[in-house]
């Protein structure tokens, strides 16, 4: 009994406090200024948002910080852009170059993923500690190019595959001060959640088609419009598309919540423990009442979709120590201090891609 006191004593949830009336008017000004700016604004608008969102996530107390500076933000989007630019203009100029662009921007894709990962990694931090990422391209290149080409061949059954390989990458080569993580979630369990969602799908494009075809069958008899009037046919097809549509999404809700309880519970910080027990039936809920918030709003409840998600992701996952947490946060600062760590050579831009 007592060790249970103690095991459950030790659990620290996370907790995430913002309200929907706060961030709106964030949200709002954002979006204005953004529209105002041309995009420019869009920089100082992905800085209040992170800020706002991580200044409201608690764990034992403390609230997280983002770091980043809109410029940096700036400068990245912007040679983004100019890429872009430079592309389609060389596409126009001389077409065949297109194929020789997508062969280049492939081959940089590591590159690409390791600084952006980097990037959001070095600007995060937890009680004055910042987080980090060990970039490595060998791994980005079997992850993000190796995979990729060899799915279509396998007729997508190594995607599975690919998921846990991508998240053992991004997590496996993150850290927090000097401590590193490590996810080793079973491929098997990945396969079997896929396998899961698969045989779901396939029930539910089969519902969807009937009730589609009946959907379909009852506006064209109720309509006093002949079967072939685009109005009616379009209405048709749109209703009948709402079944599928749903489905798919009570699919995507099934996935979310099993691959983010299977890789957290599965993930360790210096032998620190995490524990996520979302449960699909609520994250369904969520996701479908909040796309029905979305439109019934004309977008402009997306804030408030946003703070409900956030706050859910925050109350269903939880940090287990294995020690004196403030005992652990002292020993990371002073190793951090000691090696120099946390200030290093990173890549001061974001990419945005």
């Amino acid at each position: 009994m007592e060790t249970k006191d103690l095991q459950s004593s030790s659990l620290l949830p996370f907790e995430f406090t913002g309200r929907f009336g706060e961030f709106f008017r964030i949200w709002i000004v954002n979006l204005v200024l953004t529209i105002l700016t041309l995009g420019i604004y869009s920089a100082w608008a992905k800085v209040r948002t992170q800020r706002y969102f991580y200044a409201n996530t608690r764990l034992a107390g403390a609230t997280f910080d983002y770091l980043a500076e809109p410029m940096m933000i700036l400068k990245g989007r912007l040679i983004a852009v100019g890429f872009f630019i430079l592309y389609l203009g060389l596409t126009l100029i001389a077409p065949p170059f297109d194929l020789l662009a997508s062969l280049l921007f492939l081959i940089a894709m590591p590159w690409i993923v390791n600084k952006a990962l980097a990037f959001r990694a070095h600007n995060s931090a937890y009680r004055n500690i910042r987080f980090g990422f060990e970039q490595n391209y060998s791994k980005a290149i079997k992850v993000f190019i190796g995979l990729p080409i060899l799915l279509p061949l396998s007729l997508g059954l190594l995607y599975p595959f690919f998921d846990q390989r991508r998240s053992r990458f991004i997590l496996g080569q993150s850290r927090y001060g000097a401590s590193a993580f490590a996810m080793e979630a079973p491929l098997g369990r990945f396969y079997k959640t896929y396998l899961l969602a698969g045989l779901l799908l396939l029930g539910v494009f089969f519902l969807g088609g009937v009730l589609s075809s009946r959907l379909f069958e009852s506006v064209m008899t109720m309509s006093a419009q002949p079967a072939g009037e685009p109005p009616v046919a379009m209405r048709g097809s749109l209703l009948g598309l709402l079944p599928i549509l749903v489905g798919s999404l009570l699919v995507y809700g099934f996935i979310k919540a099993r691959i983010a309880n299977l890789i957290w519970n599965h993930t360790d910080l210096n032998g620190h423990r995490f524990e996520s027990y979302m449960q699909a039936r609520k994250l369904i809920v969520l996701l479908l009442t909040n796309a029905l918030a979305i439109i019934l709003s004309l977008g402009l409840l997306i804030p408030w979709a946003k703070i409900r998600m956030a706050r859910y992701r925050a109350e269903t996952l939880q940090f287990i120590p294995q020690e004196d947490l403030d005992g652990f946060l002292a020993d990371q600062a002073e190793q951090v201090a000691a090696t120099g760590e946390g200030v290093g050579d990173v890549f001061d831009v974001d990419l945005g891609l």
